[in-house]
Formats: structure tokens, sequence, C-alpha cells
């Protein structure tokens, strides 16, 4: 398919809130690990649709699982952040991930997750999972800290443009959808349905929220 004929059904599926598998996704060689960021729950249908279509064998999450709902400044919330991220979780442990990890972010509560969580695995910021001889950090927030790791994933906000440092591929789960080979370490990303940045309250850059 040519390119400009992907870019349109891109954008289509895109209007109508649907994850698009392009030629490029399809054939990317798995396992394949899958990075979201400050998801709120206005983008959950999308996502689930995405991860049974694609079926991805690894899933990460680097925090702000409920994104709409602030705790950090908001903490009267905490009983409608229990519900919604107790029927995510659950949802998303009922599919066929080999493995889950889980950074909470600065507005979740982690007593919550853990709780909630059958076989995720939760992990403190700044902490280390190896994928299929893959060097993950992960964190919800980015610092300038030099790590050698084959990825570093975050999210949080919007700093300096991810790429390549050294030999670490910088991903912000905030700005897209990653999903990353673990045969070849190549990347595809995904654009978040329409609406999320609204529905995470967040103008850009994501500065505190």
């Amino acid at each position: 398919m040519s390119t400009i004929m992907e870019q349109l059904k891109q954008r289509l599926f895109h209007i109508m809130d649907l994850p698009y598998l392009s030629q490029a996704l399809r054939e990317l060689p798995r396992p394949l690990a899958v990075h979201v960021s400050d998801t709120p729950s206005q983008s959950y249908t999308f996502l689930f649709r995405l991860f049974r279509q694609l079926e991805p064998e690894y899933l990460i999450h680097t925090g702000d699982m409920v994104d709409e709902i602030k705790l950090e400044v908001r903490p009267s919330q905490v009983d409608a952040y229990k519900t919604v991220i107790g029927k995510f979780i659950q949802e998303v442990e009922s599919l066929n991930f080999r493995e889950i990890y889980i950074v909470p972010g600065n507005h979740d509560h982690v007593d919550t997750i853990v709780e909630a969580s059958a076989r995720s695995v939760v992990l403190p910021e700044k902490s280390w999972a190896r994928l299929e001889g893959y060097d993950f950090f992960l964190s919800h927030h980015y610092d300038e800290t030099e790590v050698e790791a084959d990825f570093y994933l975050f999210g949080h906000n919007f700093p300096e443009d991810t790429g390549v440092r050294g030999k670490t591929l910088k991903l912000n789960g905030l700005s897209a959808i990653h999903v990353i080979s673990l045969e070849k370490g190549r990347v595809v990303k995904i654009p978040y349905p329409m609406g999320t940045d609204s529905a995470r309250t967040m103008l850009l850059p994501k500065i505190g929220l």
C-alpha cells in the first residue's frame, strides 16, 4: 500500500477513534511490547481494541493511569479513582499479556494499584526491567539521568524530543503509544485517540500535572 494511502487510512481511523494497524505495525517482528502513559479513562476503549487486535506479549504503563483524576492535587477523588482503576487493571490482566509492568505516577494511588493487581508487576520510579534481552529503564518522570539502557520509557510531561542518546532510545509515552519489537528493537508509534489531551485536562506542555 502506498504511503499516501496508509496516511489517509490512518487519519480516517483516527477520526473514528479506531486503532489502525499499519503495514509497518503488522510486519513488526514479535515479540512485541506496548508502552502507554498518562491514560485518561476516555482512551481505554481505544487501548483495549488495540491490545486485542495486536496481541502484544508485554505491556508497560508509566503512570497516571486514570489521568483525568489528579490525585496529587485532589486527593478527595480517591474513591472515584479506585473504581476506575480496579476495572482497568482487571480487564488488562484478562488479556494474554505474558507480563505487565506498571510504574505509578504522581496522580496514582500506589496501594490501590497493588491491591487491584493479581499478576501485574508494580515498580517504583526509576526501575529496571529486562525483556527478551533488552534493558528497559522505566520512570514516570523524565530527568537527565544517563543510563545504560536500550530503552528509557517515561511520561508525565513534554521534555526535549525523544530520541537516541548514546545507545539509549528515550520514548515519551505521553506523546504516542509505542509498539516495540523485542526481536529487532524497532519502534512504531501510534497516536492516541482524538480528545486524549483534553481528557487529560492538560495544555501543551504538560507542566506539573
